[in-house]
C-alpha cells in the first residue's frame, strides 16, 4: 500500500492564532521509503509565533520564507503529489489532529485542498498497540520520540523538524501496523 506521512512545524499550538512554519510529506511504497519533500511558509503578519515552539522546532525567524504565497506554496505541495499520483493516498501523521488542524486551516485561507486522501494517526494507533509505553520520563508517552525510541528509531538531529518527523511518524506506522498484523494472525 502506498501512503504518505506529514508533519507540520507551527509557531504555536493552535492553528486558529499560530502560524504554520513548515510542512513535510514523505511518499512510502509499502514499507519503503520513497522520497520527502518540505515547503517553507511566507511570514503572517496576523498569526503568531512563540519563541518556544520556534526553538522546539529549531527554526530561525531569518528562514521563514519571505519569497513565496501560502497559495504558491499550497499549489506546490499540489503539484508535488499530482505528480506522483499520491493525491488520494492516506495521509499518516503522529498527533494526526494537530496536523491535520494546520492543514485545514491553510485549505481555509487558500481555498485549495490538495490531499484527499483520509488522515491517520500514529499516535492513537500507539496507544491502542502499546498501552504501557513510557517515555524518558518513566510516565506513560505516546510520544513520536517514545514509539521511535520502543522500536529503536531514533531521530538524527535535537531539533523536531518536519522532513524527519514525517519520516518517523511514516516508520512507526510501519512499525505499528506490523504489531497489529501479527497480533490478528495470533488470535
Amino acid at each position: 500500500m502506498r501512503f504518505l506521512s506529514a508533519d507540520f512545524e507551527t509557531g504555536g499550538l493552535y492553528p486558529r492564532y499560530h502560524a504554520p512554519i513548515s510542512f513535510a510529506l514523505a511518499l512510502w511504497d509499502g514499507d519503503t521509503f520513497v522520497e520527502a519533500k518540505e515547503w517553507i511558509f511566507p511570514r503572517f503578519e496576523d498569526l503568531a509565533y512563540t519563541p518556544k515552539a520556534c526553538s522546539i522546532n529549531g527554526t530561525e525567524w531569518s528562514a521563514i520564507g519571505v519569497e513565496c504565497s501560502e497559495i504558491d506554496l499550497m499549489n506546490s505541495i499540489a503539484d508535488w503529489v499530482g505528480s506522483r499520483k499520491a493525491t488520494d493516498l492516506p495521509i499518516i501523521a503522529h498527533n494526526a489532529e494537530f496536523d491535520q488542524g494546520f492543514y485545514l486551516a491553510c485549505v481555509q485561507r487558500t481555498k485549495l485542498d490538495p490531499l484527499l486522501g483520509g488522515w491517520e494517526c500514529t499516535k492513537r494507533r500507539a496507544a491502542v498497540e502499546l498501552p504501557d509505553l513510557k517515555g524518558t520520563s518513566g510516565r506513560k508517552s505516546h510520544s513520536l520520540d517514545s514509539v521511535c525510541a520502543h522500536f529503536q528509531t531514533n531521530r538524527v538531529g535535537d531539533v523536531h523538524g518536519a522532513t524527519e518527523d514525517a519520516i518517523l511518524a511514516g516508520i512507526a506506522y510501519i512499525k505499528l501496523k506490523a504489531l497489529r498484523d501479527a497480533a490478528k494472525e495470533a488470535s
